[in-house]
């Protein structure tokens, strides 16, 4: 039985990015400040220029004949449930190629080229009967793209992104966003605690605060670098990573921030990228970044570093210290012992790019990102990922991240904001 759904909402599109690999386990070993030349580096997220380029005028072609308007098509989106777990294999002893893509998950934007339209203001999907649909939420004027996307309850939550550091709110659930701060560097991701505390990251260093719900931000001094992520345990223990492997950490708020990895000379860039990281209490911690896992157990006083030869990995969620999920190209990973040993979920389902993953429960999470024809994608499971089906978004280019407050409702953000 089918069932009519009308999403009556306006989107404003930008261009933004996503791209990954698939995965393994092996053995540790401490992470020094310089990177093992064994572990070859992923290139620099590249932030996004804002000096637009000249375009010449173009010679003046006839006029074309009036075509005849085309009534538009519905889109039918199947619902689709992935094979069982298996485990990962050992160490390949070559990497498998990723398709080739210009999609970054955090900031960096692909080359110009023609923007997707927007879909109409009034979008009809056919889809089956019981099928989860996420509906548009306006991002308010002057929104490109966004990011990272932070939400502390069912009302209040925080988006960055943009070249111009734009910082969005919402007070209702997405209803209404509005723009609380513009004007900086990029930013490329954002951590709340509570409706007051909060901090944004991004490149050239650039960490801002807030203990007022973003009513003003202000400027915390780091060690440098360009930042791709941040979190936070509670209101004191913090951390932020970022291009060429740094790592920074603070147990004050932010009041001081101390490298734990420092960001490197200028013109070297000898350790990988990390894209994410995520801190379950003040002491256990991970971050990811192309085939490199790091586990800390110390709070980052020591990192242990875990090559996923195979593996492009963007985004990584753990719900306590033992339980956590990391996705890339091709790949969604389980792991119930810390980050020692991993099993691939999902099957022949993740035919996409995943740029990010959050669970709310041992069961019920949600991975999102672009699927190869440059689509969104968003991927959901209630049973810790035993299974997982693709729920269905108004099309729409590209996801960045996800964020859920309890197994029904979630945002994603990306070339726009969806929400279910």
């Amino acid at each position: 039985m089918k069932k009519l759904i009308v999403l009556v909402s306006t989107l404003t599109v930008g261009v933004g990015g996503v791209l990954a690999t698939q995965s393994f386990a092996a053995g540790d070993r401490p992470l020094a400040p310089a990177a093992a030349a064994a572990h070859p580096a992923p290139a620099p997220v590249a932030r996004t220029e804002s000096t637009p380029t000249p375009t010449p005028t173009p010679a003046p072609t006839p006029a074309p004949e009036p075509a005849q308007p085309a009534q538009p098509a519905a889109r039918v989106a199947p619902v689709r449930t992935a094979a069982a777990p298996q485990q990962v294999a050992p160490p390949a002893t070559s990497a498998q190629s990723a398709p080739q893509s210009s999609f970054s998950p955090h900031g960096a934007e692909p080359a110009p080229g023609p923007v997707p339209p927007a879909p109409p203001v009034d979008h009809i999907i056919t889809v089956p009967e019981g099928t989860t649909v996420w509906r548009v939420q306006d991002m308010g004027p002057g929104a490109t793209y966004l990011s990272d996307v932070s939400f502390v309850d069912a009302r209040h939550g925080w988006a960055v992104g943009g070249w111009n550091g734009d910082i969005r709110v919402t007070r209702d659930g997405g209803q209404e966003w509005e723009q609380q701060f513009a004007g900086g560097p990029e930013l490329t991701g954002v951590a709340f605690v509570d409706r007051l505390r909060g901090w944004a990251v991004g490149f050239d260093g650039t960490i801002l605060n807030t203990t007022n719900g973003g009513a003003t931000w202000s400027a915390q001094a780091s060690p440098g670098g360009d930042y791709l992520a941040v979190s936070f345990a509670d209101r004191t223990h913090g951390w932020a990573v970022g291009n060429c492997g740094v790592i920074s950490a603070t147990t004050d708020g932010g009041a001081t921030w101390v490298s734990q990895v420092p960001p490197p000379a200028p013109w070297t860039c000898d350790n990988p990228t990390l894209t994410d990281v995520h801190f379950v209490d003040s002491r256990h911690g991970w971050a990811v970044g192309g085939d490199v896992l790091l586990v800390t157990t110390d709070g980052g006083e020591t990192w242990s570093r875990r090559s996923l030869p195979g593996s492009t990995l963007y985004d990584i969620d753990f719900i306590d210290a033992r339980r956590g999920w990391a996705v890339g190209f091709n790949t969604i990973l389980a792991t119930t012992d810390g980050g020692r040993t991993w099993v691939a979920q999902g099957g022949d389902l993740v035919d996409t790019a995943l740029s990010s993953v959050d669970f709310v429960t041992r069961n019920a999470g949600w991975a999102v990102g672009a699927g190869l024809d440059g689509q969104a994608v968003i991927l959901a499971t209630s049973d810790g990922g035993e299974t997982w089906t693709e729920e269905v978004a108004v099309p729409t280019p590209l996801l960045r991240a996800v964020v859920a407050v309890n197994p029904e409702k979630a945002w994603a953000v990306g070339s726009s904001i969806l929400a279910r």
